[in-house]
């Protein structure tokens, strides 16, 4: 109490000049309505400016859980396009039976892929061996030898798995290699990077006697236990047919852009197992 009547007497001008200074400005603010306005004008932009910046730190902030959200959301969609695509396939089924046509077919009765979201940690484009790393691992039900994807096409498959991240060779890796096929006319090949640009891929074992046009489509085929059939993998800008060659050398613009991958789709074939165990047994 002695400090604050000591600090009173210390700086009284200084506090009656400021409680008189408060009395005036009221008075002008209370009696005049120019400067009345011109402070509540002046006190709304600055609450607004407050509030707007108040709530773009919120919505970074939130930003996180929106692209989870989002992520989820894709899988659940990429999910439905399988299930529809098997459900026409069983609605044909049920059309062959009526017509009294023996199948061998199994009903379908469940869906093949699950599709699960991911992050992009961390991912390099000029090496001649190119990995990439997701923010999720084995806790996710992420595993080695799963095929990912993005939105705009194939990206790679998953090799080495920890408990909260996952690597993946990159398709622009000389190592990898993936089935491949033109979709207008159905040859299918052998896709791999030429190293040489991180926009581009070589399609290769397309026979000569295939018809093969600048534009063409190039998707998986589906003979993969990695990747369903019918992911884009980019279009066709260039070919060449060696002399005394019998298959195309040809150039693939790749519709992913690995410099700008952000998000990723990580595909769970519930099958891969069983097919990869009757395959060995031919070996």
């Amino acid at each position: 109490m002695r400090n604050i009547i000591a600090f009173i007497i210390r700086y009284h001008a200084l506090l009656l000049f400021l409680f008189i200074e408060l009395i005036c400005f009221f008075l002008i603010f209370r009696y005049n309505n120019y400067h009345r306005v011109s402070m509540i004008n002046s006190s709304n932009a600055l609450t607004g400016s407050l509030l707007k910046q108040a709530s773009e730190v919120r919505d970074f902030v939130d930003l996180k859980a929106v692209n989870d959200s989002l992520l989820k959301q894709n899988s659940r969609l990429l999910a439905m396009l399988d299930s529809a695509d098997l459900a026409q396939q069983a609605d044909r089924l049920d059309s062959l039976r009526k017509m009294e046509i023996p199948q061998t077919v199994d009903s379908v009765n469940q869906l093949r892929y699950e599709y699960i979201g991911a992050m992009v940690r961390n991912n390099t484009t000029n090496q001649v061996n190119n990995f990439i790393t997701i923010d999720k691992g084995s806790k996710q039900g992420i595993q080695p030898e799963m095929g990912v994807i993005s939105a705009q096409g194939i990206v790679g498959v998953v090799t080495n798995v920890s408990d909260n991240f996952a690597s993946i060779i990159s398709l622009l890796n000389k190592n990898l290699k993936v089935s491949a096929k033109i979709q207008q006319n159905s040859f299918i090949g052998s896709l791999r990077w030429d190293v040489l640009d991180p926009q581009s891929a070589i399609l290769e074992d397309i026979p000569k006697h295939a018809p093969v046009y600048i534009g063409d489509t190039v998707a998986t085929s589906g003979f993969s236990a990695f990747f369903p059939g019918e992911i884009p993998i980019g279009v066709i800008e260039d070919w060449k047919l060696p002399e005394g060659g019998n298959f195309y050398n040809i150039t693939v613009k790749l519709s992913t852009d690995f410099n700008r991958l952000n998000y990723v789709y990580v595909i769970k074939n519930k099958q891969q197992k069983e097919q990869k165990e009757l395959e060995a047994q031919n070996k």
